[in-house]
């Protein structure tokens, strides 16, 4: 792939790798987002601010507008405050705030035991609903990968379609295949 298909941020230590066909979101739409969310975001320093919304967002639209759109984002946040949780801890209360927000939520796999970029990692795997433009229910396949550093923990969030051609499991594997923590 090419070097225009990679997001790198050196202040993070992150990277990722987006298929060629895909389509990142530009930052100037994550950061007017994250303006609009908070607006005392604007005082504090951008690694928290990376905490509220995607800092890096892409996906791939196959212009079928009653079917899920398969997107992958990825958001920081610091260990303040979990730093003496365990990851099996972590991982319960992953799991009860997906069970919150998510309509319909049903989990396939979870494991606290993962390894992403030679990083300890959460792995969870879960299907969900959410609504189309015009209200109509499309079926999720998520996977939620947090991964953690000695001072922070990164969450890739990887969704699509639960079948059919646009469920995009190789595009994902080779997206998080391209992970890169410092």
């Amino acid at each position: 792939m090419k070097d225009k298909n990679i997001y790198r941020n050196m202040e993070l230590g992150f990277s990722i790798e987006k298929p060629e066909e895909w389509v990142f979101m530009p930052l100037s739409w994550v950061l007017n987002m994250k303006d609009k969310a908070d607006p005392f975001h604007r005082e504090l320093d951008d690694r928290v601010r990376y905490a509220r919304l995607p800092f890096v967002y892409f996906h791939y639209d196959h212009g079928i507008y009653n079917m899920a759109v398969p997107t992958v984002q990825v958001m920081y946040r610091t260990a303040n405050g979990t730093s003496a949780l365990d990851r099996s801890t972590i991982l319960g209360m992953q799991l009860f705030q997906l069970q919150v927000v998510l309509k319909d939520y049903c989990l396939v796999e979870a494991t606290s035991d993962g390894l992403i970029s030679k990083k300890p990692a959460n792995i969870i795997k879960s299907t969900h609903t959410v609504n189309d433009q015009d209200g109509r229910e499309m079926d999720c396949l998520s996977r939620c990968y947090a991964i953690f550093t000695d001072s922070s923990m990164f969450f890739v969030v990887m969704s699509g379609p639960v079948e059919g051609e646009y469920r995009c499991d190789k595009e994902f594997g080779d997206i998080l295949s391209s992970i890169r923590v410092d």
